[in-house]
């Protein structure tokens, strides 16, 4: 819930988490796919963000667009794609949500 609260994102912390693939910080387009991620280490939750038009050109100008969600032997179909942000990204993710461009909030 730290990230709702608005922590900025962390490469190392981001690093330390990851599962699967590379480091970094993904969203999924659809609320089913956010919540199987949620669960997948047992406790989580869901977050929604609301990217701007700017925002999420801005996003796409430093390399940041949908892509199809990978899928592993044991995941689900999923049902949309993610947006992947890579760490290098960060800074320009973090900046965007604290200017109000990108919100957020816990979904209920």
């Amino acid at each position: 819930m730290r990230l709702a609260a608005g922590e900025d994102l962390s490469a190392s912390v981001a690093a330390a988490n990851k599962v699967d693939g590379p480091a970094g910080f993904f969203l999924v387009l659809r609320y089913e796919d956010a919540e199987f991620f949620a669960l997948r280490r047992g406790v989580g939750a869901v977050i929604e963000y609301a990217l701007s038009a700017g925002a999420m050109k801005e996003l796409q100008l430093s390399g940041v667009a949908p892509r199809p969600i990978p899928r592993g032997l044991k995941s689900p179909r999923f049902q949309g794609d993610e947006l992947y942000v890579p760490p290098d990204a960060f800074a320009l993710f973090d900046r965007l949500r604290r200017s109000g461009e990108i919100t957020v909030r816990p979904v209920p």
